[in-house]
């Protein structure tokens, strides 16, 4: 099997890890062969579809939002063997992002594809109405972020964005627990800073809340050795992940019920290093982007479902306001 992999350029160095195992692993198997192709969204087109008509690939894998496709719609949706690697679909359901209800009406419009998503529910969703999905959750990339074993200086912390929109709940709750609790909201640039400031964390606070699931940050958290305090996504995806409440992670639905678990833990030193090595252990041992090749891989090569679901005339509707023709 021919696999071409597409990349957005300014998306590359995240995904690099994850792309780069996929590929080797074509190489060390013998079972296909998986090509890396980076592109920028405002001139690839035309030499894209001149090599895929070329090189007929038996997959063609976009990584990247189905809801950032614009101009390249009308061309796009005549690839054969294509699969999304959308790792955005939870802005399906936020009613604060542009793309709130309109990634499935838009995935409607395009042939036969898999969606690859890392949104549980969201899953659930596209495959209850006749959509080839998978889920595959998000992992972290250990060549960049590890525990460097020294002296934490910040008791409760959180590194990353507030400005999004998506983000707003995020902002509100987190900024009621730097003046309830202390928290400090803290930003770094992405790789060595972001990873020795996560290794000053005693426990990270997360807040991801309405996006159902869980984000990157999560399992860099744990993986550097900080304990995790995280909103809780569904308890179906806590089993499937393994995430098991003050065992191995610290789950919170309420800020009362953060504030009440946080105070269980201060003062019992024991108990916050028992979650922490715990937590610790769990991702290092089945979340890393290397755990996640296997099933991205199967993902990609088992056959693409021909029942399509058909567009709707809402669909156009939704999608021509959007922009698509």
């Amino acid at each position: 099997m021919k696999i071409l992999i597409l990349i957005p350029d300014k998306k590359f160095p995240l995904q690099r890890t994850l792309w780069n195992l996929v590929v080797d692993e074509g190489k060390n198997s013998g079972l296909f062969k998986a090509e890396l192709m980076l592109f920028n969204v405002k001139d690839y087109i035309d030499k894209l579809l001149k090599n895929i008509i070329e090189e007929e690939y038996d997959r063609v894998v976009l990584d990247g939002s189905i809801g950032r496709i614009r101009k390249e719609f009308s061309e796009l949706k005549h690839i054969d063997n294509l699969v999304f690697y959308n790792t955005d679909f939870y802005h399906q359901y936020m009613p604060e992002s542009r793309y709130y209800g309109k990634l499935i009406p838009l995935s409607r419009r395009f042939g036969p594809h898999k969606m690859i998503v890392t949104n549980l529910p969201g899953s659930f969703d596209l495959k209850s109405q006749g959509f080839d999905s998978a889920y595959i959750p998000k992992a972290y990339d250990p060549t960049m972020i590890f525990d460097k074993s020294e002296k934490r200086d910040i008791y409760l912390g959180f590194i990353g964005a507030l400005r999004h929109p998506v983000y707003r709940q995020r902002r509100v709750l987190l900024e009621r627990l730097r003046d309830r609790a202390g928290l400090q909201i803290l930003r770094t640039e992405k790789g060595k800073e972001y990873n020795d400031m996560l290794n000053r964390i005693k426990i990270f606070v997360n807040a991801d809340i309405g996006m159902n699931e869980y984000m990157v940050k999560n399992f860099e958290a744990m993986a550097a050795g900080c304990l995790l305090a995280t909103y809780s996504a569904s308890n179906e995806e806590n089993e499937l992940l393994g995430f098991v409440d003050m065992e191995n992670v610290v789950l919170y639905k309420s800020e009362d019920e953060l504030l009440s678990k946080l105070e269980q833990l201060e003062g019992r030193p024991e108990l916050v290093e028992r979650i922490t090595e715990a937590g610790q252990l769990l991702v290092t041992s089945q979340h890393s982007w290397r755990h996640r090749v296997p099933d991205v891989i199967q993902a990609i090569c088992r056959p693409i479902k021909s029942n399509h679901p058909s567009p709707r005339l809402l669909d156009y509707i939704k999608t021509i306001r959007y922009g698509i023709l």
